[in-house]
């Protein structure tokens, strides 16, 4: 009898147990179910916050361009503001370059008239005689120049009158025509400096001050030269 009651007493027990067991096994399921629950939802709520987030970036990047009213009207201002700089910075830039520009393009002229003044040059009377006896120039007074193309020679003197000339191809020192009229056979144009009829070219005949030159039209070589004298009462 004593037996039986001590196996009761035991089988209780055991069971009480087993009952404390599983119902200590329930809770820590519940913890760990809460936990992972939990974690599931913070991990959730952090997705969505980053989502969120991402959303919002990608709008306003989205919005910057096209914009709206305010960043159009703030992206304006900025432009005008920058150029209105630029052009604040490069005015008096532009402005000093043209201010020295000017400067230097009346020192420079004022120069070139200093250069001129200093260039020599001679007075000479220059007479042009055409084919019949006409006077296609002067008697005047011409001013020849050293820098002149032809310098100061007899033809630099032709030169100075204006009158169109012409030089030959084959023989560069050689004058060919003059106000149109060419040479044709034997006549041709001569030229005289004072009372000298030199046998050299016109280009390499060297003039004074003072000199006096004569271009004519020579129909042949029997008739003499025109006189200055002469021209100067016809003229």
């Amino acid at each position: 009898m004593k037996r039986s009651h001590i196996f009761v007493f035991i089988a209780v027990l055991l069971l009480g147990l087993l009952a404390l067991l599983i119902s200590a096994e329930r809770a820590d399921r519940r913890d760990s179910s809460g936990q992972i629950s939990t974690k599931l939802e913070q991990q959730e709520t952090r997705q969505e916050e980053s989502s969120r987030v991402s959303t919002e970036v990608d709008l306003s990047s989205e919005n910057r361009p096209s914009g709206s009213p305010g960043g159009q009207a703030s992206k304006e201002d900025g432009k005008k503001a920058a150029s209105g700089a630029a052009s604040k910075v490069s005015r008096p830039t532009f402005e000093r370059s043209t201010s020295s520009s000017g400067e230097g393009a009346s020192s420079k002229d004022s120069g070139d008239a200093q250069n001129s003044e200093k260039v020599p040059g001679i007075r000479v009377g220059v007479a042009v005689v055409g084919k019949k006896g006409e006077l296609l120039f002067g008697p005047a007074e011409v001013v020849v120049r050293a820098d002149s193309i032809w310098g100061i020679t007899a033809l630099g003197a032709l030169d100075a009158t204006g009158l169109p000339y012409e030089m030959s191809p084959r023989f560069p020192d050689l004058v060919v025509a003059v106000a149109g009229q060419r040479n044709e056979g034997q006549s041709g144009w001569m030229y005289k400096v004072n009372d000298e009829v030199p046998l050299v070219a016109a280009s390499k005949r060297r003039l004074q001050e003072g000199d006096r030159v004569i271009w004519w039209y020579s129909t042949s070589i029997s008739n003499p030269p025109p006189q200055w004298s002469s021209l100067k009462k016809s003229g």
